[in-house]
């Protein structure tokens, strides 16, 4: 997944978990006592940029957000960023989603 963002806006990125049936369709995954964590890196030299927040929208029904708010990506550089979610089961089973690239732009209507 690649994402364009504007430098000092709003992050908000919603997630769905969701495991794949046999006849192809997707049922959601209870996150129901999940935890997670997510961090953003420059893709050139792997640098923490951020830890993103997660925000639980329905954990019976697999929903979050990733969020950062206009502070924090006012600080991303303005190059390509690389993110994923680590999720941790209550059985403890550790899994991580697909890298997310975000393109990082500068913002043309700012302060200065």
């Amino acid at each position: 997944m690649i994402l364009e963002q504007k430098r000092g806006d709003s992050f908000q990125l919603p997630i769905h978990y969701e495991l794949e049936q046999i006849d192809e369709t997707f049922a959601p995954i209870n996150i129901t006592g999940y935890t997670f964590r997510s961090q953003v890196r420059e893709e050139s030299s792997d640098e923490l940029v951020c830890e993103l927040g997660i925000v639980i929208n329905s954990a019976a029904q697999g929903l979050a957000t990733l969020t950062a708010e206009p502070a924090v990506t006012s600080l991303w550089p303005v190059q390509r960023l690389i993110a994923d979610v680590e999720a941790i089961s209550p059985a403890g089973i550790k899994t991580s989603s697909e890298t997310i690239y975000i393109d990082v732009i500068a913002d043309v209507t700012r302060d200065g």
